[in-house]
């Protein structure tokens, strides 16, 4: 498969091709510095995808979309736009249908190869078109008809980011969010079911599924018996809306805003602690103008690393993952960043003496867990946290 990158940056039109051919020996991987390059090539070569940097030398995206558009030849090619304004991509992403996708600068490798593999792979699966004539026993409709009778196209989804987490991390997906100041909602799916976080200017503001009962599995929930009947309906308008059962009895009178806050964050935070654990999920946030108007105003935690950290305190320390992420012998030490971050965030007791013995020599993790008297379910639990958020580092013994 041919991939065209225009880019002026000769930097990154390295890094596309070095990436690019290193994941896929199918991908042959075409260069050009300008718009006019870019056209001409595509004209050309006639590739299965076009990456394009949306400030160029000559003339900006927008006017390679058009031109592309224009040629009969060029005018089917998918174009991921890719440009450090969101501004640029926003206004240009709805404009101009060849735009299937666009990526913010910089990125990641991880995100390069899979907003090009899934690209190509959609373009793969759509069935080929004809220009062949009617057979006569079909009737012929004229574009009068055709524009009576055909459905209006469904709106394009603005979507800031998407991928596998085997190849960019959520991690990164929630951080990114939050640099962006991004409203919208981050799908998830993962084996277990479908879930979404619904973000306000980059922070996140409830967690949640169309999936009642698989939710309601997040905790510990006494229901008197008078109001089960009426919490089955609730139930029943969170499968067909997403709205957690316990807003719709705020609504419904049958609970007080106060309190159902205090099950909505931690029901939510354990609902999407799962996806740290998961072998693979699959992600997409998509940018929306309004939420709706069943989620909160205020933010769950006031930054996107506390939400993080909150949630991966309600892992499950039973999953092989955690329990396996370290050994008695291994030995821990700081990541670059994580001095600066371990003043950034709010840690447990537990946590700041786990960071503490760290600092004070290099005794081996089963040494520290017997200093602090831990359990071994305990102490992995911290390490996979605070590895997850990259404070620290895991190394086997010498």
């Amino acid at each position: 498969m041919k991939i065209l990158a225009i880019d002026d940056s000769p930097t990154l039109r390295k890094f596309i091709s070095k990436h690019l051919t290193a994941y896929s020996d199918s991908y042959e991987v075409l260069l050009a510095a300008s718009g006019e390059e870019g056209v001409s090539s595509a004209v050309e070569n006639i590739p299965d995808l076009i990456l394009l940097d949306f400030i160029l030398p000559d003339f900006n995206g927008d006017e390679v979309c058009r031109r592309l558009l224009d040629n009969e030849k060029t005018k089917s090619i998918p174009v991921i736009l890719m440009s450090s304004s969101a501004p640029d991509i926003e206004k240009n992403e709805g404009e101009f249908d060849n735009i299937t996708r666009s990526m913010i600068k910089p990125f990641s490798p991880q995100l390069l190869c899979a907003s090009a593999s899934s690209v190509l792979k959609k373009t793969a699966a759509q069935p080929a078109t004809t220009n062949a004539a009617p057979a006569a026993s079909e009737p012929v409709i004229s574009s009068a008809d055709t524009a009576s009778t055909q459905a209006a196209p469904a709106a394009k989804e603005h979507i800031l980011l998407c991928g596998k987490a085997s190849f960019f991390p959520v991690y990164d997906a929630i951080l990114g969010i939050e640099q962006e100041s991004a409203t919208g909602i981050l799908h998830l799916e993962i084996t277990s079911g479908k879930r979404e976080v619904y973000f306000r200017d980059g922070n996140a503001v409830l967690s949640s599924t169309f999936l009642p009962d698989l939710y309601l599995n997040c905790g510990k929930l006494d229901i008197p018996e008078e109001s089960k009947e009426y919490f089955e309906s609730a139930k029943k308008n969170q499968q067909e809306t997403g709205k957690p059962a316990f807003l719709q009895m705020v609504d419904d009178g049958y609970m007080p805003q106060e309190q159902a806050k205090s099950f909505t964050d931690p029901f939510g935070n354990v609902l999407f602690a799962e996806i740290w654990t998961a072998p693979e999920s699959h992600f997409k946030f998509v940018k929306l103008e309004k939420l709706p108007d069943f989620v909160p105003s205020e933010p769950i935690k006031p930054s996107a690393l506390h939400w993080i950290t909150t949630t991966l305190r309600c892992v499950n320390t039973d999953i092989n993952i955690v329990s396996s992420i370290a050994t008695p012998q291994d030995v821990l030490s700081f990541t670059a960043e994580g001095y600066q971050k371990i003043q950034t965030i709010s840690l447990t007791e537990e946590e700041v003496a786990l960071i503490t013995k760290m600092g004070e020599g290099n005794a081996n993790i089963g040494q520290i867990a017997r200093d602090l008297d831990l359990q071994w379910h305990e102490i992995s639990r911290m390490l996979f946290l605070l590895k997850k958020i990259h404070i620290i580092d895991i190394w086997p013994a010498a």
